[in-house]
């Protein structure tokens, strides 16, 4: 369910950027990653990355498509590794991932000078995301092709982890217990065409939230061009 992986070009591109600035945060893991920081803003998108994604490699996409121009107007940018993941410590489990977004959002919400939180998950990363705004609470949350449970994501591949074969799951990650202590109403983007993320999975966690959700239903986008 982990891929851990560190892009050493994108790394190196944004260590010459002017409006990328490397984070380091210490704690039981330490983690290192990206600050988009852009003048004259306070908010602040956290993104927690997908499978595939280290914080370089993202954080550059954001920068060479002109995301945060189209669309992430107003808001610093957080893109930290996991652990394993670029060149943060430790190893990638369900509980290390859960705990290093805890981290990372608690890193950034006590920083004097950041106003609203918004945090943003896609595919493995939705767990995490779910369980920090959970854990710390958030000014918004947005879920990018999320997952019911890792069951789901287990079953779409080999359909046999059922009753006691669930035992057999190393990643299990709850996203739907998480979400119902969740304080804000999330939006929540999922393609019927997604392949690696069962389209029903996401449906099903939409329910979940207790202040609600806004579900937001693609046709024919891919997993992989969903962010």
């Amino acid at each position: 369910m982990v891929n851990p992986n560190f892009n050493k070009d994108a790394y190196q591109q944004l260590l010459n950027s002017s409006t990328s600035k490397s984070v380091t945060i210490n704690g039981k893991y330490n983690l290192s990653g990206w600050l988009l920081d852009y003048a004259g803003t306070n908010d602040l998108v956290i993104y927690f990355g997908g499978i595939n994604e280290d914080a370089s490699t993202a954080a550059l996409r954001i920068q060479e498509q002109q995301i945060r121009d189209k669309v992430y107007t107003g808001y610093d940018i957080a893109v930290v590794d996991w652990p394993q993941y670029g060149k943060s410590s430790g190893k990638a489990t369900e509980t290390s991932l859960k705990e290093a977004a805890v981290l990372i959002t608690k890193y950034f919400s006590n920083k004097s000078d950041t106003g609203r939180i918004v945090i943003i998950g896609y595919s493995m990363g939705t767990g995490p995301a779910v369980y920090a705004a959970a854990q710390t609470g958030c000014d918004g949350l947005i879920l990018l092709s999320p997952y019911y449970n890792a069951n789901d994501l287990y079953n779409n591949v080999v359909n046999v982890f059922h009753g006691p074969f669930e035992i057999l799951q190393s990643y299990k990650m709850p996203t739907n217990e998480f979400a119902v202590y969740v304080n804000v109403r999330p939006l929540i983007v999922a393609s019927r065409a997604d392949k690696r993320v069962p389209y029903d999975s996401s449906a099903r966690l939409s329910e979940v939230f207790e202040k609600g959700a806004i579900l937001m239903t693609l046709e024919n986008t891919e997993h992989g061009d969903i962010p």
